[in-house]
């Protein structure tokens, strides 16, 4: 039997590798988005992170979950919502959904 060649060994290597350093990078984008929201809409904000709803760790829609402070101290809590995987994120629309 022949072992694998080193393209398709590069191959099994490099696209995880590229999957995880998008996801990185496309959930980096997408906090630096909020934050500009945030300052551009007069918020400070007390807690971001990531929230998957229901899809667990391998979720493809990208949203987060957030708690502001406005200019006379009122408190805020909703979820940001970007789309999904490679379809909206980085560069879609932005949904903010108070609760």
């Amino acid at each position: 039997m022949d072992s694998p060649g080193p393209l398709v060994l590069l191959t099994l290597f490099a696209v995880p590798v590229l999957v995880v350093a998008y996801q990185l990078w496309s959930w980096r984008r997408c906090e630096r988005r909020i934050r500009r929201w945030a300052d551009e809409n007069g918020y400070a904000i007390v807690r971001l992170g990531r929230w998957r709803a229901g899809g667990g760790p391998l979720s493809l829609a990208k949203n987060w979950r957030i708690t502001v402070q406005d200019d006379e101290g009122g408190w805020r809590t909703g979820t940001v919502c970007f789309g999904y995987w490679l379809i909206d994120v980085p560069w879609g629309r932005m949904v903010v959904e108070w609760d």
